[in-house]
């Protein structure tokens, strides 16, 4: 398709287009919060493509694409204010807006590609809005999960994976997922639990997170928010006005036993010395079998179990089927 001004099409963001993102905010009656490293994680993305909306030299809408062969992800969709879409808005200069997205997704999936997806928090009106305006579908669900500790201990076990042929084994164990990508981000690191006799228990995937929180997700999300710097403890975990974690990924437990993924976890905070993980997986995978087997630790409390909904869009001519377990990189969600 051949886009035409105010749209254009770039390979390499922008200034422009980094200072769009680092002052969006997500989010709206759910979990409310600012990405503050994002000028580290877009430039680390896999083959982007970003679609900008532009006036005056200056970008106020874009779309960032991570295209992965036939699928391609949604990774960024933010516009300036005056161009998101109200209930009650017929501005004719908006629909112009989104009938030149709407008539490019379609092209694309009808020509070149398989389909789009993005996650989506069920919670947000504007992102359940997008989803329907341009034609996306809900395909599956993600369940968050939290595991924190005040004191993480070292464990003698736990060890990084370097070994460049044994972390290729790892993307193999995944590559039968749906949306599966073999790209390593450059800010990962692979960890390992071992028993004494140097056995492989269970192993995770990591990478650096740094957030702003508004609002946690939850009836009293606003206030507690506000209350944290005040909660005993739960302050020691949390600074919402610099909220830094690790998300784990590509999350495997060859020893069936939950112990383990706890000791692993708490092993890699130690290490890195941070006190809390937040990760997403399908709620198909096995590993939610652990839920009431693991001591979350007390920001899950707090959280609970947010789902995210996966959708996509496709060309219902040759509609895919989603029956293997999505496979979730932790760069997607952060």
């Amino acid at each position: 398709m051949d886009l035409k001004a105010p749209f254009y099409l770039r390979e390499k963001w922008t200034e422009s287009i980094l200072s769009l993102l680092k002052k969006t905010t997500l989010g709206t009656n759910g979990a409310k919060y600012q990405h503050l490293n994002t000028a580290e994680i877009i430039a680390d993305l896999d083959n982007p493509l970003f679609l900008s909306l532009e006036r005056n030299d200056k970008v106020i809408g874009n779309i960032t694409f991570c295209r992965r062969a036939e699928n391609w992800y949604i990774r960024y969709f933010a516009f300036e204010q005056l161009f998101q879409a109200k209930k009650s808005s017929t501005n004719s200069k908006k629909s112009n807006l989104k009938s030149s997205i709407s008539n490019f997704f379609d092209e694309k999936v009808k020509q070149e590609i398989n389909c789009f997806y993005a996650y989506i928090d069920p919670k947000n009106e504007k992102s359940r809005n997008m989803a329907k305006n341009f034609g996306f579908e809900k395909v599956g669900e993600l369940i968050t999960y939290s595991f924190s500790r005040l004191k993480p201990k070292l464990n003698k076990n736990v060890s990084e994976l370097v070994d460049l042929s044994e972390i290729e084994q790892k993307y193999h164990y995944f590559e039968k997922n749906s949306f599966y990508t073999n790209f390593q981000p450059k800010r990962t690191k692979f960890y390992l639990l071992k028993n004494d006799a140097g056995k492989t228990l269970c192993s995770a995937r990591i990478q650096k997170a740094h957030w702003k929180i508004e609002r946690l997700p939850g009836k009293f999300g606003q206030i507690l928010v506000q209350l944290i710097p005040f909660i005993p403890f739960l302050n020691k975990l949390i600074n919402p006005k610099n909220y830094r974690f690790l998300v784990p990924d590509m999350i495997t437990c060859e020893s069936g036993n939950p112990n383990d993924l706890s000791e692993l976890f708490e092993g890699i905070l130690a290490q890195e010395n941070y006190k809390l993980l937040l990760f997403w997986i399908d709620e198909k995978d096995a590993l939610n079998r652990f839920d009431r087997k693991i001591s979350w630790g007390l920001f899950k409390r707090f959280l609970g179990n947010p789902k995210v909904d996966v959708v996509a869009k496709f060309d219902q001519s040759k509609k895919p089927t989603f029956e293997a377990l999505f496979f979730v990189s932790g760069i997607d969600l952060i």
